[in-house]
């Protein structure tokens, strides 16, 4: 528990309750291939000349849409862990902690074998 926990839960959560369809019309809006953000961006850093139509052709379109996924599900997913660590009772780390394990032990015999259903229905649901 920390101040502002439900503020952050909100703002974690907002990119994933957005509708796909928004979602879709901003990222064609930022992958512009003249006028887009990422265009704009990668100008400004130096790190190309001439602006990419990431739209344009396989090469680049597949590999942006994999990332947009991604990016997409990453609110959800969190809050899915976020839901498997509060299961995990904290007298469970109290006794470990009282027979020296370390905190590197705790994930590893404590908070991963617990989070392991979690991470199961992540896996299933972001596929």
């Amino acid at each position: 528990d920390f101040y502002g926990r439900g503020l952050a839960r909100v703002i974690i959560m907002l990119p994933w309750a957005v509708s796909l369809t928004m979602t879709a019309v901003v990222w064609r809006w930022a992958l512009n291939g003249e006028s887009g953000m990422l265009n704009s961006a990668l100008m400004k850093l130096g790190l190309i000349s001439q602006n990419i139509q990431w739209l344009a052709s396989a090469e680049t379109a597949f590999p942006m849409q994999v990332r947009i996924g991604i990016l997409v599900t990453v609110p959800f997913t969190t809050t899915i862990f976020l839901g498997g660590l509060s299961s995990i009772p904290d007298d469970l780390y109290e006794a470990a902690a009282l027979e020296g394990a370390t905190l590197f032990q705790q994930f590893r015999e404590i908070t991963f074998p617990l989070l392991k259903p979690f991470i199961n229905i992540a896996i299933v649901l972001n596929t």
